[in-house]
C-alpha cells in the first residue's frame, strides 16, 4: 500500500504518519521495533536514510507509527517503507510512503 505525503521543503521538520489500521484485524497489533527503509524514488541522494530525524514511535493504541524527518535533496522523491511484524504469527504489515522534498 502506498501513500503519498505532502511536499516539504528540505530546511523543515516534518513527523509522517503511517497508519496501518486498515492492515490489521481488530486483535492484531504491531510488534515493536519497526524496520524503516528509504530509497530514492526519483532524483539523487547518496544517503538517503539521513533524512530520519529521530526515532519513530507508534501512538498510544499501537496502529499509527510516527516517523520524523528533516532534510532531504530538493527536486527529490523519497520512497519511506515500514515493516512491522504482528501478533499474528502468521502476518507483518508495511507501508510505503512517497515524500517529495523542494
Amino acid at each position: 500500500m502506498f501513500k503519498r505525503f505532502d511536499a516539504k521543503d528540505r530546511l523543515e521538520t516534518r513527523v509522517l504518519t503511517f497508519d496501518f489500521t486498515l492492515d490489521l484485524a481488530p486483535t492484531e497489533l504491531l510488534i515493536d521495533p519497526p524496520i524503516v527503509s528509504i530509497e530514492v524514488q526519483t532524483g539523487y541522494d547518496t544517503e538517503p536514510e539521513s533524512i530520519i530525524a529521530g526515532e519513530g514511535a507508534l501512538d498510544i493504541g499501537g496502529l499509527l507509527f510516527r516517523l520524523p524527518v528533516h532534510g532531504g535533496n530538493p527536486d527529490t522523491e523519497y520512497a519511506i517503507k515500514v515493516w512491522f511484524a504482528t501478533t499474528n504469527p502468521n502476518k507483518s504489515s508495511a507501508l510505503t510512503g512517497i515524500l517529495p522534498v523542494f
